[in-house]
Formats: structure tokens, C-alpha cells, sequence
């Protein structure tokens, strides 16, 4: 097995989709994985479809209470938390003249309160090496028509974790925030409603690429993000409090974990450490982790562009 052996992870909000995906993919890296999720019958069936490596634990992250006892749970069980994935959400359709209160407390309840009381919650079991992989969103900079609350909570996600890499800063613990685009779960089709199919084809017409991501692919960059990086890596536990490194392109290109996809601007700026490097500023930002993943994953390229690759 891998150096993942006998590590614990948690995931919340994995009884389906992306959180599925993730629980999987660091179950098969040789964790032992403890996910939530608020329904007990989907929960069950995920675990056991995930093997015996995986327990569950119905949680409502948006309710501290339920997150201190899930906490508590694993404190008793295991001791300490090597992998944390915050990564329950939800996003509910509505145009600006039709948001409602509930609408909008729900969103802020579990997709802000939830990851701030999460990871608060779990920090007490953190330890040196240990690594926290928050699911974020492209919404956070390009939300789109109908889905300005959320896009909302996801950028307020970005502004949380900029923030707590100066925190924890001396701690040993990393942090860092994956921001999938439209990716094929059950959620995205649900969160359509009756227009799944159009909300569907509207989202792969517009995709460079012409599809939408899968959760497999979102599990395989929280998986590199989650693993302990080398004594070389800038990302180290020597270096826990690094800021990501942040491409920046235009707003209307979206994020794909294997590759950077082509912009419709030919300018890119790389920042380090908060410090522009190259280029121009630009209209959007995508996270990657502060270290060379363009030599870990040759695939993260510009295709058909020039952009400078900088290594700290």
C-alpha cells in the first residue's frame, strides 16, 4: 500500500457524488475513512459499497452540536484526523426577485457556517502533516444566472481559507481549497429541478471541453492535495501556512482537475505568495497548491498558449 496506510480521513457530505468520490479514491490510497452525510439510509449504502475500511456517521454540519458529537466520535475511535474534506453543500436556483430567506439561510447554513464549524470543530484533532481539503466551487468567481447566493457562500469559503493559512500558521497543518466546475452528480440535477436536462446541455455547450467534470476527477486532485508532499515540496510541513498558487484566466473559462483550460484571453498571471510574477491581472483566479504541480501533473498545461511557469 501507499504511505496513506492506517491514516484516518473524514468526509463530510459523502453519501453521494463528488464527497463519494473522494471517500473512495482515499479508501483505495489505504485510509480508514469516516463519512457524513444527514440521510441515514444513503449513508449506509455508500459505506457499504466503500468496503470495510469505511464507517459512517450521520451529521448535519450545518448544526455545531451534530459536528462535536461526530468529532467526538472520531476522537474515541481513532485518536486524531490525518485528511479533512469539507465538502457538504447544497446550491438552490433563483433569480434576483424570487430568493427567499429560507433559500438563502439554507445556503449560508451549510455551505459557510458548515465549513467554518467543521473545520474549527476538527482542528483539536489535527495534528503536524495533517491536511484539510476544502471543496469549493468555479461559482465563487463566475456563479452564473440564477445562482448568485451561491456563488456567494463559495467565495466567502475562499476568503475563510485565505485567511486560516496565516492561522495555523506554524502549526504543521495544510489547507487547501479545490474549486470544481459543473461536475455530474445527482446534486447538480437535482438543483435544476424539472430542467435537468436543459440545465445539463446548457452547461456542456458551454464547456471548452464539451462535457462537465466527474466526481472521479475531482477525488484524484483532493487525493494529491490530501497526500503528505515530499521534503522538497514548498507545500511541506515545513511550509504549512504557503499560500496557494492562483492562475488566473478569463472568467469565462472553467476548471478542469487534469488540465488548465484554454482562456479567451492570451494573458495569464501566476501569484506566489500574494506577489504577481507575470503578466497581468485578469478577470478570474482558479487555486492550485503552492507547489510545482506543473511538474507533478504534466497535464496542467495552457494548451495553444505561452504562460510562464514559475517554481518558488
Amino acid at each position: 500500500m501507499t504511505e496513506n496506510r492506517k491514516k484516518t480521513a473524514v468526509v463530510t457530505g459523502a453519501s453521494s457524488g463528488i464527497g463519494l468520490a473522494i471517500a473512495r479514491r482515499l479508501v483505495a490510497s489505504g485510509m480508514h475513512v469516516v463519512i457524513t452525510g444527514r440521510r441515514k439510509d444513503a449513508l449506509a449504502k455508500a459505506a457499504a459499497e466503500l468496503g470495510p475500511d469505511v464507517e459512517g456517521f450521520v451529521a448535519d454540519v450545518s448544526n455545531p452540536a451534530s459536528l462535536e458529537a461526530l468529532f467526538e466520535h472520531v476522537r474515541q475511535r481513532f485518536g486524531h484526523i490525518d485528511v479533512l474534506v469539507p465538502n457538504a453543500g447544497k446550491g438552490i436556483h433563483a433569480p434576483l426577485g424570487q430568493i427567499t430567506e429560507a433559500a438563502y439561510d439554507e445556503q449560508f447554513n451549510t455551505n459557510v457556517k458548515g465549513i467554518v464549524f467543521t473545520v474549527q470543530g476538527a482542528l483539536p484533532l489535527l495534528r503536524r502533516g495533517s491536511s484539510v481539503v476544502i471543496v469549493g466551487s468555479t461559482a465563487s468567481i463566475d456563479p452564473g444566472a440564477t445562482m448568485s447566493i451561491y456563488g456567494a457562500t463559495k467565495a466567502a469559503v475562499r476568503n475563510l481559507v485565505r485567511s486560516w493559512i496565516s492561522d495555523i500558521k506554524g502549526t504543521g497543518i495544510r489547507i487547501n481549497i479545490v474549486s470544481p466546475g459543473p461536475t455530474n452528480t445527482e446534486s447538480l440535477r437535482l438543483a435544476f429541478g424539472d430542467h435537468a436536462e436543459e440545465g445539463l446541455s446548457f452547461l456542456t455547450n458551454k464547456s471548452p471541453i464539451g462535457r462537465i467534470g466527474e466526481p472521479e476527477e475531482i477525488a484524484e486532485v483532493a487525493a494529491f492535495l490530501a497526500a503528505t508532499p515530499p521534503a522538497t515540496s514548498t507545500a511541506s510541513s515545513s511550509s504549512p501556512t504557503a499560500a496557494p498558487r492562483r492562475y488566473e484566466g478569463d472568467r469565462h473559462g472553467s476548471f478542469e482537475p487534469h488540465r488548465v483550460l484554454r482562456r479567451r484571453r492570451r494573458t495569464v498571471t501566476l501569484l506566489l505568495r500574494g506577489r504577481a510574477r507575470a503578466s497581468r491581472s485578469v478577470a478570474g483566479h482558479y487555486d492550485r497548491p503552492f507547489e510545482n504541480t506543473a511538474r507533478r501533473c504534466p497535464a496542467w498545461v495552457w494548451p495553444g498558449r505561452k504562460a510562464q511557469r514559475l517554481v518558488p
